[in-house]
């Protein structure tokens, strides 16, 4: 797969109307299978590897062979370039506050970790650090549906298939990094513990390998932030004003994930 299209400032993205088509629930295979009664549209084999269908910019349909997977694909090789472009982008939104295609500092948001610093100093009364991590990273999505609008349509395709659960996952097992930091298990030397979450946990609970990725990669973004936002507020942070987040605040994962999912395909409107 190409990572041409990801690259910041390249010419070669295209209109968003187009964008939009490209990942449309038609055009979204995991959805597609779904309504069609699970794998009833299996693919084929070519020398171990899975053909698949393909689409062009225009949706004309070809069918394509997955060089890289031994699993069943997701998405199409062009759908792979696109959300490559998003991560790119949302990353550096996420760890720069900043357009990775105009190099410029976005407006009200400098970067997730101060975001959740932020949500979280300004809660009234007692605070909990699980609905400040919610509440950045919403706005983390509502900065990026305004800097990019033209791939609104590839985040929520992604969130369709799975980084909904990618970042419910962030958010519930990040839950615990102040009381961490707190106790002086989360540092600098030990983040990596806690962010490198084995891909075997996410392969588990998502059926093709690009929904493990998307979950995985999206669950690390927002917890690297949270845990420096965690270190952070460590500092300054009274225990004695916190709540504790043992117990689900948005009630179980797939709770949360609905409600994330939500607020993203809102994002449109």
């Amino acid at each position: 797969m190409t990572r041409l299209i990801a690259e910041a400032g390249n010419p070669n993205l295209h209109p968003g109307h187009l964008v939009d088509k490209l990942f449309s629930d038609e055009n979204l295979l995991p959805l597609r299978r779904n309504r069609l009664g699970g794998n009833k549209i299996d693919k084929p084999l070519v020398h171990g590897k899975p053909l698949v269908r393909a689409l062009d910019i225009n949706g004309n349909v070809t069918m394509e062979l997955q060089e890289d997977y031994t699993s069943e694909s997701s998405f199409s090789n062009l759908q792979g370039e696109y959300i490559m472009a998003v991560k790119y982008r949302l990353s550096n939104i996420a760890e720069s506050g900043k357009n990775a295609d105009t190099k410029t500092h976005v407006k009200n948001f400098e970067t997730l970790h101060a975001e959740i610093i932020r949500s979280f100093s300004h809660q009234g009364g007692d605070r909990n650090f699980q609905q400040a991590i919610f509440d950045a990273t919403i706005r983390l999505f509502e900065v990026f549906a305004q800097q990019h609008s033209n791939l609104l349509g590839v985040l929520e395709g992604m969130f369709k298939v799975a980084a909904g659960e990618g970042t419910a996952d962030s958010i519930l097992m990040s839950a615990q990094f102040l009381h961490e930091a707190k106790a002086g298990r989360l540092t600098r030397e030990s983040l990596s513990q806690y962010v490198n979450i084995p891909e075997e946990e996410f392969s588990q609970a998502h059926t093709t390998h690009e929904g493990s990725c998307i979950a995985q990669d999206t669950a690390k973004m927002i917890m690297s932030s949270a845990a420096l936002a965690a270190m952070e507020l460590n500092k300054t942070t009274d225990i004695s004003d916190y709540i504790s987040s043992e117990k689900p605040l948005f009630g179980d994962r797939k709770a949360l994930t609905d409600r994330i999912k939500k607020r993203v395909l809102a994002l449109r409107k």
